[in-house]
Formats: C-alpha cells, sequence, structure tokens
C-alpha cells in the first residue's frame, strides 16, 4: 500500500461506496463520511443510513479506518430507526 506525506501528516486512501477518498492517517468513518459527501454523512449521522465494512458489519461514525480500507454506505431499515 502506497503512502503519501504531506506536511503535518500521512495521507492514506480509503473507499466510500468504490470512490477514492484521500484521509489523514488515523481518521475516522466521519471523515471519510465527508470527504465523500456531506448529505451522505447527515444521513448516517441522523440514522437515516448506515455505514458497512467490505464483510457487512455495520461500523460508528467514530469508527477508524486503515489505509485501504471500504466502506459502504446502505438505507438503514425503518424498523432500526
Amino acid at each position: 500500500m502506497k503512502l503519501r506525506q504531506i506536511a503535518g501528516g500521512i495521507i492514506v486512501k480509503v473507499y466510500v461506496n468504490g470512490e477514492e477518498i484521500e484521509i489523514f492517517a488515523g481518521a475516522r468513518v466521519k471523515n471519510a463520511l465527508l470527504g465523500y459527501s456531506r448529505e451522505e454523512y447527515e444521513a448516517v449521522k441522523e440514522r437515516e443510513k448506515l455505514v458497512k465494512d467490505e464483510f457487512g458489519n455495520e461500523i460508528l461514525l467514530d469508527g477508524s479506518l486503515s489505509a485501504g480500507e471500504k466502506i459502504f454506505i446502505e438505507e438503514r431499515d425503518e424498523k432500526a430507526r
């Protein structure tokens, strides 16, 4: 995995719904979502949608991410809201 360093930190790439997003190493799911779409971030924050990892596990906005990680935004079941 190739990492890029800039003043003040290291930049890593993660993938949100298949789109490559660059974030600082140590950033959280929240940061990746904001880099992807503020609208989608707000939907997750308001519990209208949820985030899952590539294995189908739900992850929270304060969850940590690693370089190359793939996350997906999905609709939340009405019952789970």
